[in-house]
């Protein structure tokens, strides 16, 4: 994973389009850039283009038309080698989470404290 100039690149996709600005915000404050795909397809794009660019992805889990089990699959298939997160209003322990791709499910809500630790965990810092 390439970070330019020290930040890391969190892709974010969500469906609800207020969601995904409002966590690209939450990124910024954290010090991450925020990258907002616009669905599971798009964001899809943007990895196989260039998979080192981004740092992980935060999805949401219940998307219409690819769901965010079904991109940490694709991601995972393709061997592009970025970290995908799901974030749900469900069970932490739904089946989908035990998908090859996913490397945590992060619950709504959430405050800010719990994604950066998430984070942090998942790219290793």
């Amino acid at each position: 994973m390439v970070k330019d100039a020290g930040v890391h690149r969190i892709l974010v996709v969500d469906d609800e389009s207020h969601v995904a600005t409002l966590l690209g915000a939450q990124l910024r404050l954290l010090g991450y850039e925020g990258v907002v795909a616009d669905g599971a397809e798009h964001a899809l794009e943007l990895l196989e283009a260039d998979p080192e660019r981004y740092s992980a992805v935060l999805t949401d889990f219940d998307m219409p038309g690819m769901t965010g089990s079904e991109l940490a699959e694709a991601v995972s298939e393709r061997s592009l080698g970025v970290p995908v997160i799901l974030v749900t209003g469900h069970d932490a322990d739904i089946p989908e989470a035990r998908v090859p791709g996913v490397s945590g499910v992060l619950l709504k809500p959430f405050r800010r404290t719990e994604l950066a630790a998430f984070l942090e965990r998942v790219i290793g810092e």
